[in-house]
């Protein structure tokens, strides 16, 4: 998979704004369309961190599959 990593530097403050975005912090019913969790993560640089990250959290049954895991790619 691909995304895109960024470095927070008011750690205490935008998980929750981002989660409000994704409508998965508290408040939006379950079973919420993201969760976010941490997550070691693989930079281009080769360097592994652990990031925080949104994860589909619905059925991908029927969804086709993206072979190159970048969604701008669709292959």
């Amino acid at each position: 998979m691909r995304g895109e990593a960024y470095k927070l530097t008011c750690s205490d403050i935008v998980p929750s704004r981002l989660d409000d975005y994704q409508e998965c912090g508290s408040g939006f019913p379950d079973p919420t369309e993201y969760i976010r969790r941490n997550e070691r993560v693989k930079l281009n640089s080769g360097e592994v961190i652990t990031a925080w990250v949104y994860i589909f959290n619905r059925s991908t049954e029927s969804l086709q599959l993206i072979q190159s895991g970048d969604f701008y790619k669709i292959t």
